[in-house]
Protein backbone atom coordinates (compact mmCIF):
# COMPACT_ATOMS: atom_id res chain seq x y z
CA UNK A 1 0.00 0.00 0.00
CA UNK A 2 1.47 3.37 -0.98
CA UNK A 3 1.68 6.15 1.63
CA UNK A 4 -1.00 8.18 -0.17
CA UNK A 5 -3.44 5.26 -0.11
CA UNK A 6 -2.64 4.64 3.54
CA UNK A 7 -3.29 8.29 4.37
CA UNK A 8 -6.53 8.24 2.40
CA UNK A 9 -7.66 5.17 4.31
CA UNK A 10 -6.75 6.79 7.65
CA UNK A 11 -8.64 9.96 6.70
CA UNK A 12 -11.69 7.91 5.66
CA UNK A 13 -11.64 5.99 8.96
CA UNK A 14 -11.37 9.21 10.95
CA UNK A 15 -14.26 10.78 9.01
CA UNK A 16 -16.39 7.65 9.47
CA UNK A 17 -15.78 7.62 13.23
CA UNK A 18 -16.59 11.33 13.54
CA UNK A 19 -19.70 11.06 11.39
CA UNK A 20 -20.99 8.01 13.26
CA UNK A 21 -20.35 9.58 16.67
CA UNK A 22 -22.10 12.79 15.59
CA UNK A 23 -25.13 10.99 14.17
CA UNK A 24 -25.53 8.67 17.18
CA UNK A 25 -25.22 11.52 19.69
CA UNK A 26 -27.74 13.64 17.77
CA UNK A 27 -30.16 10.72 17.75
CA UNK A 28 -29.72 9.56 21.34
CA UNK A 29 -27.70 12.11 23.36
CA UNK A 30 -24.19 11.84 24.77
CA UNK A 31 -25.22 9.82 27.80
CA UNK A 32 -26.79 7.10 25.65
CA UNK A 33 -23.90 6.52 23.26
CA UNK A 34 -20.73 4.58 24.03
CA UNK A 35 -17.44 4.42 22.19
CA UNK A 36 -18.03 0.69 21.72
CA UNK A 37 -21.28 1.46 19.87
CA UNK A 38 -19.48 3.97 17.66
CA UNK A 39 -16.71 1.53 16.78
CA UNK A 40 -19.14 -1.36 16.21
CA UNK A 41 -21.00 0.69 13.61
CA UNK A 42 -17.88 1.18 11.44
CA UNK A 43 -16.63 -1.59 12.42
CA UNK A 44 -13.21 -0.90 13.92
CA UNK A 45 -11.59 -1.60 17.26
CA UNK A 46 -11.72 0.67 20.26
CA UNK A 47 -7.95 1.02 19.92
CA UNK A 48 -8.46 2.37 16.40
CA UNK A 49 -10.89 4.94 17.82
CA UNK A 50 -8.22 5.96 20.35
CA UNK A 51 -5.73 6.51 17.53
CA UNK A 52 -7.93 9.33 16.27
CA UNK A 53 -9.88 10.71 19.23
CA UNK A 54 -9.41 10.98 22.98
CA UNK A 55 -13.16 10.64 23.68
CA UNK A 56 -16.58 10.75 22.03
CA UNK A 57 -16.85 14.52 22.59
CA UNK A 58 -13.78 15.09 20.45
CA UNK A 59 -15.16 12.76 17.76
CA UNK A 60 -18.50 14.58 17.69
CA UNK A 61 -16.75 17.95 17.41
CA UNK A 62 -14.67 16.73 14.45
CA UNK A 63 -17.70 16.14 12.22
CA UNK A 64 -18.90 19.74 11.80
CA UNK A 65 -15.33 20.93 11.31
CA UNK A 66 -14.88 18.35 8.54
CA UNK A 67 -18.12 19.44 6.89
CA UNK A 68 -17.15 23.12 6.96
CA UNK A 69 -13.70 22.39 5.54
CA UNK A 70 -15.27 20.33 2.74
CA UNK A 71 -17.68 23.16 1.99
CA UNK A 72 -14.85 25.73 2.04
CA UNK A 73 -12.98 23.69 -0.56
CA UNK A 74 -15.84 24.28 -3.03
CA UNK A 75 -15.97 28.05 -2.48
CA UNK A 76 -15.04 30.16 -5.48
CA UNK A 77 -13.94 33.66 -4.46
CA UNK A 78 -15.50 36.64 -6.22
CA UNK A 79 -13.42 38.28 -8.91
CA UNK A 80 -11.82 41.60 -7.96
CA UNK A 81 -13.26 41.41 -4.46
CA UNK A 82 -11.76 43.00 -1.38
CA UNK A 83 -11.48 41.22 1.95
CA UNK A 84 -14.98 42.10 3.15
CA UNK A 85 -16.52 41.06 -0.16
CA UNK A 86 -14.67 37.75 0.03
CA UNK A 87 -15.75 37.14 3.63
CA UNK A 88 -19.35 37.97 2.71
CA UNK A 89 -19.16 35.56 -0.22
CA UNK A 90 -17.66 32.69 1.78
CA UNK A 91 -20.11 33.19 4.67
CA UNK A 92 -23.07 33.03 2.29
CA UNK A 93 -21.54 29.93 0.71
CA UNK A 94 -21.39 28.30 4.16
CA UNK A 95 -24.91 29.47 5.02
CA UNK A 96 -26.22 27.70 1.91
CA UNK A 97 -24.37 24.56 3.03
CA UNK A 98 -26.21 24.27 6.35
CA UNK A 99 -23.67 25.91 8.68
CA UNK A 100 -26.31 27.73 10.81
CA UNK A 101 -28.11 24.51 11.72
CA UNK A 102 -24.82 22.78 12.47
CA UNK A 103 -23.61 25.60 14.75
CA UNK A 104 -26.97 25.70 16.49
CA UNK A 105 -26.72 21.96 17.10
CA UNK A 106 -23.20 22.30 18.50
CA UNK A 107 -24.29 25.00 20.95
CA UNK A 108 -27.35 22.95 21.98
CA UNK A 109 -25.13 19.94 22.64
CA UNK A 110 -22.78 22.17 24.66
CA UNK A 111 -25.65 23.34 26.88
CA UNK A 112 -27.04 19.83 27.33
CA UNK A 113 -23.72 18.08 28.00
CA UNK A 114 -21.31 20.19 30.06
CA UNK A 115 -18.21 18.19 29.18
CA UNK A 116 -18.83 18.97 25.49
CA UNK A 117 -18.75 22.74 26.14
CA UNK A 118 -15.03 23.28 25.45
CA UNK A 119 -15.24 21.16 22.31
CA UNK A 120 -18.26 23.11 21.09
CA UNK A 121 -16.46 26.44 21.55
CA UNK A 122 -13.48 24.99 19.74
CA UNK A 123 -15.71 24.00 16.80
CA UNK A 124 -16.89 27.57 16.38
CA UNK A 125 -13.40 28.98 16.60
CA UNK A 126 -12.03 26.38 14.17
CA UNK A 127 -14.78 27.23 11.68
CA UNK A 128 -13.86 30.92 11.87
CA UNK A 129 -10.15 30.16 11.66
CA UNK A 130 -10.71 27.93 8.62
CA UNK A 131 -12.69 30.68 6.89
CA UNK A 132 -9.96 33.23 7.67
CA UNK A 133 -7.25 30.94 6.34
CA UNK A 134 -9.18 30.23 3.14
CA UNK A 135 -9.75 33.95 2.47
CA UNK A 136 -6.13 34.74 3.35
CA UNK A 137 -4.86 32.10 0.92
CA UNK A 138 -7.20 33.04 -1.94
CA UNK A 139 -6.59 36.79 -1.72
CA UNK A 140 -2.96 36.59 -0.59
CA UNK A 141 -3.92 38.81 2.35
CA UNK A 142 -1.01 40.24 4.33
CA UNK A 143 0.01 43.33 6.29
CA UNK A 144 -2.77 45.78 7.28
CA UNK A 145 -5.35 43.85 5.26
CA UNK A 146 -4.58 40.78 7.38
CA UNK A 147 -5.49 42.82 10.47
CA UNK A 148 -8.71 43.90 8.76
CA UNK A 149 -9.54 40.26 8.04
CA UNK A 150 -8.93 39.41 11.71
CA UNK A 151 -11.26 42.26 12.75
CA UNK A 152 -13.99 41.13 10.35
CA UNK A 153 -13.81 37.53 11.51
CA UNK A 154 -13.57 38.52 15.18
CA UNK A 155 -16.72 40.65 14.94
CA UNK A 156 -18.67 37.84 13.26
CA UNK A 157 -17.38 35.27 15.75
CA UNK A 158 -18.26 37.46 18.73
CA UNK A 159 -21.81 38.15 17.63
CA UNK A 160 -22.63 34.57 16.70
CA UNK A 161 -21.07 32.94 19.76
CA UNK A 162 -22.56 35.41 22.27
CA UNK A 163 -26.05 35.04 20.82
CA UNK A 164 -25.92 31.25 20.65
CA UNK A 165 -24.70 30.90 24.27
CA UNK A 166 -28.12 31.43 25.82
CA UNK A 167 -30.84 31.85 23.19
CA UNK A 168 -34.51 32.42 23.99
CA UNK A 169 -36.45 29.13 24.22
CA UNK A 170 -38.35 29.89 21.01
CA UNK A 171 -35.25 31.02 19.10
CA UNK A 172 -34.18 29.08 16.03
CA UNK A 173 -30.37 28.68 16.13
CA UNK A 174 -30.08 28.86 12.35
CA UNK A 175 -31.90 32.21 12.37
CA UNK A 176 -29.60 33.49 15.12
CA UNK A 177 -26.54 32.62 13.06
CA UNK A 178 -27.91 34.13 9.85
CA UNK A 179 -29.07 37.34 11.53
CA UNK A 180 -25.84 37.74 13.50
CA UNK A 181 -23.66 37.26 10.44
CA UNK A 182 -25.78 39.61 8.34
CA UNK A 183 -25.64 42.23 11.10
CA UNK A 184 -21.88 41.90 11.50
CA UNK A 185 -21.27 42.15 7.75
CA UNK A 186 -23.64 45.14 7.40
CA UNK A 187 -21.89 46.93 10.26
CA UNK A 188 -18.46 46.22 8.81
CA UNK A 189 -19.49 47.45 5.35
CA UNK A 190 -20.37 50.81 6.92
CA UNK A 191 -16.84 51.26 8.29
CA UNK A 192 -14.38 53.33 6.27
CA UNK A 193 -12.13 51.26 4.04
CA UNK A 194 -8.39 51.44 4.83
CA UNK A 195 -7.71 53.48 1.69
CA UNK A 196 -10.52 55.95 2.54
CA UNK A 197 -8.87 57.36 5.68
Amino acid sequence: MTPSLREAKRAATRRALASTAYDLVLARGFDHVTIDEITAAIPVSRRTFSNYFANKEEAVAARPVDLVRERLASWVPPEDGDTLTAVTSVVHHLLEGGMPDMLGTIFRLSREHASFGPYGRDVLWTVWDSVSNRVREELAVEGPESQRLAMIMGAAYGLVSSRLQDPAPSAVPADIVRESLDEALTWLKALPQPHES
